[in-house]
């Protein structure tokens, strides 16, 4: 923090205690020269994001404030500029309640009462329906229990309520593509993961924060330090793709208020409240009408059936996600980056070349390779740096237990993936999707590979690029790997020492370890160890290091190394050698690969 207590801001304000420090500002309870208590946030201009700026280059945030005007909101007061350390800084003043905030009442409490909760809630809405009702709506994008205050004095908690922070705030009609760093994610709407923010999205958000009052937590709610970086994001939303749970406790909450946080949280925007306005009157309003369970299988005419959920609508399917750094987060394979890129990427990303080179677009590519090495990864990865929609398909969600179910699934599913054009899907483990017809076994199995086999025909030039990943290439029907259907094939090997130095590195970033680190040396001691071993030895000695309160240094992982053997045992690679070798075999009797 630039400043501490006793400090004066700008020969003005004097500071009587910081508060927090985020990405891009430092906020302050300042005491303003008449003497009143204010808040006083101070903005670093040189860590503001592009989408943070108008296009004349004020800060959106502080355009927002100064048109604002509201018992639930912060009042605006003033804003100046001024230098620290031959930077320019901008601050903005607002009045200050004696408040605290509602993350830190609840860490205090745990959960609120009913009553407390809902006109906590109503408050909030009320600030909410305000900013969605001005001339030109503004969306607030960030409320959470860390951006609602309570005044401590107040005898009303719908009027002592006050939403906060505006950092992330935009007008409707503005672009919401920004970065989602440093936001609590479990507040977020799905569509907040694709760059979009929107008046249902901020009803979301309020949902949240009444759920997390009403039962100590934030709904689906998980250790995201469990799930690897690259698959945070896809996890969350599956799980909201499930009934909302409810939390075991001292709480049974009735069924009338379980219907109004599942209408708040719906997955789908088009199934949440759509006004403020009717999210209060659900809160007040007695009478509400409960919505009957949802199914896990819509019926179809004629008896048909086609398993679906709410965010998977046809009309937006919100599975399909861009972001991510691409092949700037996979360490090594830059040769297998390389071909990539010229072969699949540059096309895709050059259509008009590619058209007047007659050059034929990808239909789909193979990964195959041990387990651990990063296949699926990769998939992401590579749909990251091509900037295309993308959606990872599992085995279960193609399953289904109705005749030709799995059939229309499928077909679905390409026929959403045209629609969000250029696009990737993605299937894991295709071993299990596509399995040889003729040991198959079942009629509707030999089904399913057909339907495979039929939506994969020239997909490309419907705009479709598939990657599917598998551990047995064998165990694939041929046909499925045929020139026009599957006709890249790419194995995915074990890491060479070079890549494991960059993987070692990699996984150190961002902790804290040993300047004389040598990953050269770590890469030496793990010979055959796949990408998955490598980042277990680096948490391992992580959490070893952080219970000792120590750097994590050379020895400790050398000592983690000696006492985790590779996952893959010799007899293990000389199968995949193997593998490889005929495959190679194959790739060339079909004209298949690069």
């Amino acid at each position: 923090m630039h400043y501490s207590t006793r400090n004066i801001i700008n020969g003005r304000y004097t500071v009587i205690n910081p508060i927090k420090q985020g990405a891009y500002a430092e906020t302050y309870r300042v005491k303003a020269p008449d003497g009143q208590r204010c808040f006083l946030k101070l903005i670093d201009r040189a860590l503001l994001q592009p989408h943070q700026l108008t296009p004349e280059g004020t800060i959106a945030e502080l355009d927002i404030l100064a048109e604002l005007d509201h018992p639930n909101l912060t009042r605006f007061i003033e804003q100046d500029t001024l230098e620290l350390g031959g930077k320019p800084f901008t601050y903005v003043v607002g009045d200050f309640l004696p408040s605290e905030t509602l993350a830190d009442r609840l860490q205090r409490e745990r959960r609120l009462g009913v009553e407390e909760a809902k006109q906590v809630t109503l408050g909030l809405l009320d600030a909410v329906a305000y900013l969605h009702n001005r001339p030109r709506p503004i969306i607030h994008n960030e409320i959470t229990a860390l951006n609602t205050l309570i005044d401590l004095y107040g005898h009303n908690l719908r009027t002592a309520t006050r939403l906060i922070d505006f950092g992330y705030a935009r007008h409707l009609d503005q672009a919401h593509n920004q970065s989602i760093d440093g936001l609590d994610w479990f507040y977020l709407a799905n569509e907040r993961f694709l760059g979009e923010g929107s008046q249902q999205s901020d009803l979301f958000s309020v949902g949240a924060v009444l759920h997390h009052m009403l039962f100590g937590r934030l709904p689906w709610a998980f250790d995201l330090g469990t799930i690897p970086p690259a698959q945070r994001q896809a996890h969350l939303i599956e799980q909201r793709c499930t009934p909302l749970p409810r939390p075991r406790g001292d709480f049974e909450p009735d069924r009338r208020l379980m219907a109004i946080l599942e209408k708040a949280l719906a997955p789908h925007p088009n199934d949440r409240f759509q006004t403020a306005e009717e999210f209060a009157e659900a809160l007040q309003n007695t009478a509400l009408t409960i919505p009957p369970a949802p199914q896990t299988e819509q019926p179809m005419p004629g008896g048909m059936a086609v398993e679906t959920c709410s965010c998977c609508a046809p009309d937006e399917d919100t599975r399909f996600s861009i972001g991510g750094g691409g092949f700037d987060e996979v360490a090594g394979m830059d040769d297998l980056k390389d071909l990539l890129e010229r072969k699949v990427i540059f096309p895709l990303k050059n259509p008009e070349k590619a058209k007047a080179y007659r050059l034929q677009p990808a239909n789909g590519i193979l990964f195959y390779g041990p387990p651990g090495c990063g296949k699926t990864f990769l998939a992401e990865k590579f749909a990251e740096q091509t900037g295309c929609h993308f959606s990872l398909v599992k085995g279960s969600d193609i399953g289904s237990t109705y005749i030709h179910g799995t059939q229309m699934k499928i077909s679905a599913l390409f026929a959403e993936a045209e629609r969000h054009r250029p696009a990737i899907l993605c299937f894991d483990e295709f071993d299990t999707m596509a399995p040889v017809r003729d040991q198959c076994g079942q009629q509707a199995l030999a089904d399913q590979v057909g339907e495979f086999l039929s939506q994969l025909n020239n997909c490309g030039q419907r705009g479709i690029c598939v990657i599917a990943s598998t551990n047995r290439p064998d165990a694939i029907d041929k046909a499925a790997l045929r020139k026009g259907r599957m006709d890249k094939i790419v194995y995915v090997p074990l890491p060479d020492a070079r890549c494991r130095a960059a993987m070692f590195q990699m996984h150190l970033q961002g902790r804290p370890y040993d300047s004389n680190m040598d990953c050269g040396r770590l890469a030496e001691l793990t010979n055959q160890y796949v990408p998955a071993d490598i980042a277990f030895v680096v948490n391992e000695a992580a959490e070893q290091a952080a219970f000792a309160d120590v750097k994590i240094s050379q020895s400790l992982i050398e000592e983690v190394i000696a006492k985790n053997k590779p996952s893959l045992s010799p007899q293990d690679i000389m199968y995949y050698d193997e593998m490889h070798r005929k495959m190679e075999g194959l790739a060339r009797s079909h004209r298949i690969g690069f």
